[in-house]
């Protein structure tokens, strides 16, 4: 997996995910991925043409956020056991799915301060996380991410440039 981008702290992490209070409450190892694939991967069309490794997924096991690859495509991806489609698909940048699992972290764990949250996302591996949560906060400030469509514009039009910055 650190070949394709993903850092050994987010990996380390993972792995003691249970030192991280909120960040438990939503991500796993992905062990119930290799109980469900079998069952999925020929009739899911959005995955049967990839090799797919999993990276990790959600707390109740029926989502997943993988790496996809063929001869043609390399791309990070979630889906779910609901149904046949990538609910999101972040190309060939692990960054940007971290940043967006950030993102979820941020709107779970809003009690914390961002402080906090940026000391968790430097310690998975998310040097970003400084810049991320002070443009999350302002974005909040500014009424920017109010709406399912704010938000996604937001993303689109941020994430990469805080990603960079980094």
């Amino acid at each position: 997996m650190i070949d394709a981008g993903v850092p050994q702290l987010f990996l380390d992490a993972l792995k003691d995910i249970d030192k991280y209070d909120d960040l438990q409450f939503m991500i796993r190892e992905p062990d119930s991925f290799y109980f469900y694939i079998d069952t999925i991967y020929n009739s899911y069309k959005s995955i049967k043409d990839f090799n797919i490794v999993p990276v990790f997924e959600g707390s109740n096991g029926d989502v997943f956020y993988v790496y996809l690859f063929n001869e043609q495509e390399k791309k990070f991806a979630h889906f779910t056991l609901e149904n046949d489609e990538l609910y999101s698909d972040y190309g060939t940048s692990f960054s940007l799915m971290l940043a967006n699992l950030l993102i979820d972290l941020y709107e779970f764990a809003y009690e914390l301060p961002i402080e906090e949250l940026s000391k968790i996302g430097r310690e998975i591996g998310a040097q970003f996380s400084d810049e991320l949560f002070k443009k999350l906060e302002m974005a909040g400030e500014e009424s920017l991410r109010k709406f399912f469509e704010s938000d996604n514009n937001w993303r689109k039009k941020y994430l990469e440039e805080i990603i960079k910055s980094s």
